[in-house]
């Protein structure tokens, strides 16, 4: 049996006022135009924004490395009756 770990939306997220659910903190980072470009497209691709593509990675990052705490690995195979978990919401 195949576990499903959903990745949270970033449509799915309130930020409405000083006592929202979910407060929210401004980061800047300088990255190189080839590294924009990658990303870019990628939101192109998926119909979404910059900012939910870097909060897939960063999902999918945090996925990765509590399954290597457990002694698991991730990767890609052909037939998903393989899989031990599937990653649902990603780039969907």
């Amino acid at each position: 049996m195949v576990k499903r770990l959903n990745l949270i939306r970033s449509s799915d997220r309130k930020f409405e006022g000083k006592n929202n659910m979910f407060r929210s903190k401004r980061l800047n980072v300088e990255i190189s135009k080839n590294l924009f470009d990658d990303l870019d497209s990628m939101a192109i691709d998926e119909n979404s924004t910059i900012t939910s593509i870097i909060r897939q990675g960063i999902a999918l990052l945090k996925i990765a490395r509590d399954a290597k705490k457990q002694n698991k690995h991730i990767g890609f195979v052909s037939d998903p009756d393989q899989l031990d978990v599937l990653i649902v919401g990603l780039f969907c």
